[in-house]
């Protein structure tokens, strides 16, 4: 008798183990789904784009909306251009590399670590400034709503460019965006 008490004990833990690990997997597959479809989202929003569209830069035309997206792509687009610039290409990277990162970690049941989402998170913000900054010192806004790196870009590389120079700024940029990229993607 004590051996089927005892069995009878663990039976139901290991039983709650499995249906733990089997909704976390489950959790986290459909995590990579959603931040996978909302990356495809910010993507075809920013591809495109119109600078007729309203937005939060200007009122627009009066026509009908042609992003894809309609009038929430329209205004993402547009902030994330004139916040960005170009780099803004980045948030659908960083939102399927939020999804790949939940969806990796799938067989294990512990919670996700908070701290590696904050140093990834981290890392991006550096990238996407680095980005930002040479996308304005070496590309053109055609069509966009600010500089090549947007307001940020504007910042970081005419601001580095002042103290540095045009060289020293790159400089430094290429090396925070080599180092910034190593730490948001987690590959060295």
């Amino acid at each position: 008798m004590p051996r089927s008490s005892t069995t009878s004990r663990t039976a139901p833990v290991s039983g709650v183990k499995s249906v733990k690990t089997s909704m976390t997997r489950s959790l986290r597959e459909g995590a990579l789904y959603l931040l996978g479809m909302l990356a495809i989202v910010l993507f075809v929003a920013l591809y495109t784009y119109h600078p007729s569209d309203p937005g939060f830069s200007h009122a627009g035309s009066g026509e009908k909306v042609r992003n894809a997206i309609s009038f929430a792509g329209a205004y993402f687009a547009d902030s994330a251009y004139l916040w960005f610039g170009r780099p803004a290409y980045l948030f659908p990277v960083m939102v399927m590399m939020a999804g790949l990162l939940v969806y990796r970690e799938r067989e294990n049941p512990e919670p996700l670590q908070k701290g590696v989402f904050a140093l990834r998170f981290g890392g991006f913000l550096a990238t996407l400034a680095a980005s930002c900054g040479l996308a304005t010192l070496y590309f053109s806004s055609v069509s966009l709503p600010g500089t090549g790196g947007g307001a940020l870009g504007d910042a970081v590389g005419n601001g580095l460019s002042a103290v540095a120079g045009t060289l020293g700024a790159t400089l430094l940029l290429l090396a925070a965006w080599f180092a910034s990229a190593s730490v948001f993607t987690g590959v060295s």
